[in-house]
């Protein structure tokens, strides 16, 4: 008999992928976690029935969420991951040798644990020197930190333990946690299949950040193969008023040439053109155009 995962999308459409093996399901205090065996995505993490990641399409993703916001930074020494304990984003981060110190806050320790056993292409540099782990409220740690450089919310879907990280008052808490020249990147959702979940994280950071850009990248394993991350700087710099060549240049300098899978020198500046189709949604969202 075919075991299948399946994952019901809003609007009647479903994502499905043939199993071969479940290597891992556990309840946790908060959540359902299972990583499955797949035949086209490779190790996939499901985490209450939404897929996470997965290792065919991962890198895209964390890529994505990492990079731009760390070129954005002239020297981004402290940073910070809220969610992520899959490790593909601290992975990625930690390509910058100029960041001195990583903090991944992961309220659910067993993510951490899991992925390690089951993902190492994902979790293997979860052991860095320059790496704290803690196993915490990421909204409750943001709200007491202060002097970040850069902070990254690898959170998933606005349920559950990652419903306070959409939420206004914890952008205004990201805001006092970064320092002066700071900036944070935030997974906003799937423009096909929540448009209005994405516009209002625009709009809702515009009112507290001065320049706030929306990327729009691939992903075939997350709803509508297409997702949208939301850079927002504390600074009054807009990092593709030169058509990325400052970012190019920072690309090449930290020696990051080769040690990517999707992004390259080249996507730096485009990248954050915005799909006319997306621009189109935008227009009922006064102010919810980025820069």
């Amino acid at each position: 008999m075919e075991l299948w995962f399946s994952e019901d999308f809003s609007g009647g459409s479903r994502f499905g992928a043939r199993v071969s093996q479940v290597l891992a399901s556990y309840k946790s205090d908060y959540q359902q976690i299972d990583i499955l065996s797949t035949e086209t995505f490779g190790r996939m993490l499901v985490i209450d029935g939404k897929v996470q990641a997965c290792e065919m399409d991962e890198f895209i993703y964390h890529e994505m969420l990492a990079h731009p916001a760390l070129l954005s930074h002239p020297a981004p020494k402290k940073v910070l991951v809220a969610g992520g304990g899959d490790g593909g984003t601290v992975r990625e981060c930690l390509k910058h040798g100029c960041v001195e110190s990583l903090t991944l806050v992961e309220i659910d320790a067993k993510v951490i644990e899991l992925c390690r056993q089951h993902m190492p292409s994902l979790a293997g540099r979860l052991t860095d020197q320059r790496l704290t782990i803690a196993p915490d409220d990421a909204s409750r740690v943001i709200r007491q930190a202060r002097d970040l450089d850069v902070i990254l919310v690898d959170s998933s879907d606005p349920v559950g333990p990652s419903e306070s990280l959409f939420e206004v008052e914890f952008f205004e808490e990201l805001h006092c946690a970064l320092a002066p020249g700071g900036l944070t990147c935030l997974q906003a959702g799937s423009p096909f299949l929540g448009p209005d979940q994405v516009a209002q994280m625009v709009v809702d950071l515009k009112t507290i950040f001065p320049v706030v850009h929306l990327l729009t990248i691939p992903v075939p394993s997350y709803p509508g193969g297409t997702w949208c991350l939301a850079l927002a700087l504390k600074a009054d710099w807009n990092p593709r008023a030169d058509g990325g060549e400052i970012l190019r240049k920072r690309f090449r300098e930290r020696g990051l040439e080769g040690q990517t899978n999707y992004l390259t020198p080249n996507m730096l500046g485009p990248c954050f053109e915005v799909p006319a189709f997306l621009m189109k949604a935008y227009q009922r969202y006064r102010g919810a155009v980025p820069a």
